[in-house]
């Protein structure tokens, strides 16, 4: 079997199991592009179905285009949680060099981000995780 059709099997073996959470680490390196897409949209069709899907990759805009927020990391450390639909690319940059949300927020575009907006997600309690 090709490289893309081995991912999109292991990808269809996930998805049978009826996943709650699916995490992907760069599912479409070296594939062609109509490989990627389908990649894209068996992932896609798991989000309207309301999978929680973590996307780990390096294509910045293939990140803005699949994802619904976006957590950027700078030497192991979270930089911000923002919004996919509204951060800008520059933002994303500033935070990839360790700026934190709020300052790259403020620095390119003059907005503050709110105090929930700034938050990092705190981890699921075992009490949440069972109800």
């Amino acid at each position: 079997m090709s490289g893309g059709n081995v991912q999109k099997v292991l990808l269809g073996r996930e998805i049978e199991s009826s996943p709650q959470v699916l995490i992907t680490a760069y599912p479409v390196r070296g594939l062609d592009i109509n490989s990627s897409y389908t990649i894209y949209d068996l992932l896609n069709e798991q989000k309207k179905k309301e999978v929680a899907v973590i996307y780990i990759g390096e294509d910045l805009d293939v990140l803005l285009e699949l994802s619904d927020r976006l957590m950027v990391l700078c030497h192991g450390k979270v930089t911000g949680v923002v919004d996919a639909k509204t951060v800008t690319k520059e933002q994303i940059g500033l935070m990839m060099t360790g700026a934190e949300a709020a300052e790259a927020m403020k620095e390119t575009s003059g907005q503050e981000l709110s105090a929930e907006q700034d938050k990092i997600p705190e981890p699921i309690s075992e009490e949440e995780e069972k109800a």
